[in-house]
């Protein structure tokens, strides 16, 4: 099953997962919590709500990791899982990327900080670059550990965050997400892909930077700016950057996403059922049709990338004329989803709320039954994975790309989060994340 996340033209403005100088994680990973035992079910909320329980790569293992600091941890599935991927992380930083000259390639600096526990050193190789971080694990004494954040201030013109409270007294600093790569042009791609990747992943552009606005720059010369982000999630954000950036219409998936929540991004809490449910209504404003409009369509766009949209034609429609599907278009959509790893008999969350609008009565969402939170105003349904294709290749030929009309006019956010979190859905599907991200 998908649930979904939604947006429409950037009017809110928050921090989701962003981590600045006066906001810290709560639960496990915050200042002068204990270095002793720590109540597991706090740390199993506090994975839960930053998506992090159940990611790619959670398994129990025998492997065992560094002695120095994961050994201590015993049985506990969310360490074994960051076992496993120190391991591999330290396997492939021994291998190093080297430029056809036959030196190491040049790292950049991104300004990105990630607090992804534990802290280890990491390193994720890509098509034509790699992410490294260095380890920020330091076991030392209250005074040593404030002798260390005194080092890391100066050497980076802000104050680290220094995370603690995880069983075994695991303790670490944030630590910068470098690129290594032949070139600037090829950081800057694989930086862009970076940040395109953390916005699919959050389902959301509030706790990642502007395109375009980091300052790149080589390690070793001097900085112009002290700005910098720091957050949670970035590790896996180079991941799946890295996967995809193997294929490029892939790439082109991921940005055209990311752009479309640009245009409609708003709080993820006031998509929440129990919040605002009427929060967003039809605008007379213009400007909202067009930007509603530019999201739907990016969206979709981002859907046809992935090589999963309906392929039918005037000679070919994809409904029979008593409304059922065309076999041969059906059987051809599912063999796509099929080769792409996607559960063809899947459900998706189509988010309704308030009165029905114009598209809602001109194109009814085929229910597959509703979530237990659709009462009253929030009319949410569940519907089959490729009828929420149907729907969404309907809305945007007959909505959002070509002239504007009455029914353009009605366009909502949820029209638009509707698309996005479907395309996101995909997206994460196709390269291994969906389950992890959402058990």
């Amino acid at each position: 099953m998908c649930s979904l996340t939604t947006s429409p033209p950037r009017i809110a403005v928050a921090t989701v997962h962003l981590i600045v100088r006066t906001v810290r994680p709560t639960g496990t990973a915050c200042k002068g919590r204990s270095s002793g035992s720590v109540d597991r079910d706090r740390v199993w909320s506090w994975c839960r709500l930053r998506r992090r329980v159940s990611r790619p790569g959670w398994q129990q293992t025998t492997r065992s990791g560094p002695k120095a600091v994961l050994a201590r941890f015993g049985n506990d599935p969310y360490i074994a899982y960051i076992q496993n991927r120190t391991i591999n992380s330290l396997k492939l930083g021994n291998s190093g990327r080297r430029a056809r000259s036959g030196g190491l390639m040049p790292l950049f600096h991104t300004t990105m900080f990630t607090n992804d526990p534990p802290g280890a050193s990491f390193k994720s190789i890509g098509a034509a670059w790699s992410f490294e971080k260095r380890s920020g694990l330091h076991l030392g004494t209250p005074e040593q550990v404030h002798q260390r954040s005194s080092e890391l201030l100066k050497e980076r013109g802000h104050a680290p965050t220094f995370n603690s409270g995880f069983e075994g007294g695991t303790t670490f600093f944030d630590e910068e997400i470098l690129i290594r790569s032949r070139s600037r042009s090829g950081a800057m791609q694989a930086l862009n892909l970076l940040v395109s990747a953390a916005a699919v992943l959050d389902g959301s552009i509030e706790a990642c930077p502007e395109p375009f606005s980091i300052e790149l720059r080589q390690v070793g010369t001097p900085a112009r700016t002290k700005s910098f982000i720091g957050r949670i999630g970035l590790l896996d954000a180079c991941e799946l950057a890295n996967r995809v950036s193997r294929d490029p219409p892939m790439t082109y998936a991921l940005h055209k996403l990311a752009l479309s929540y640009q245009s409609s991004s708003p709080n993820l809490m006031d998509l929440h059922p129990g919040y605002s449910p009427r929060a967003f209504g039809v605008q007379n404003d213009p400007i909202y049709h067009v930007y509603l409009a530019n999201a739907v369509t990016l969206a979709y766009s981002a859907i046809e990338e992935l090589g999963l949209e309906i392929r039918a034609s005037q000679k070919n429609p994809s409904k029979m004329p008593d409304g059922t599907w065309n076999p041969k278009v059906k059987v051809d959509l599912e063999a796509r989803l099929h080769d792409s790893g996607i559960d063809v008999s899947g459900t998706c969350i189509w988010t309704l709320r308030g009165p029905k609008t114009q598209i809602e009565k001109d194109r009814r969402p085929q229910s597959a039954g509703k979530p237990s939170w659709s009462r009253g105003v929030v009319r949410d349904v569940y519907m089959q994975l490729i009828n929420a294709l149907s729907l969404a290749s309907w809305l945007r030929s007959s909505t959002t790309t070509h002239r504007f009309t009455d029914t353009t006019r009605s366009l909502t956010a949820y029209d638009a989060h509707n698309v996005q979190s479907l395309a996101r859905y995909l997206i994460m599907q196709k390269f291994g994340f969906w389950s992890a991200y959402t058990k």
